[in-house]
């Protein structure tokens, strides 16, 4: 009984450092959680310029196609910012 337990809290204890190594220290795994991170703060204040300028277009519309380009810019960006919040 004294092995089994022995050997059941060594492989335990060898699996978590694997774990441990790979996926919360890895260099790697960290980078790209911080680049879409980055991405998504750039896509969210691109949003946040892009709000009122669609509402000054909307009222003014000195060029019809701005309000169109606008409108589709702002979901291009926020259909972005989904796929990098779902990956």
């Amino acid at each position: 009984m004294g092995n089994a337990l022995r050997a059941a809290r060594a492989f335990r204890n060898r699996t978590y450092r694997i774990l441990k190594s790979y996926v919360w220290w890895n260099p790697k795994v960290e980078t790209m959680d911080a680049k879409a991170k980055k991405r998504r703060e750039v896509i969210k204040k691109k949003i946040e310029q892009l709000r009122p300028r669609l509402a000054g277009a909307k009222q003014q519309s000195d060029d019809p196609h701005e309000v169109l380009d606008l409108q589709k810019e702002i979901s291009a960006l926020e259909a972005e910012a989904l796929s990098l919040k779902d990956a």
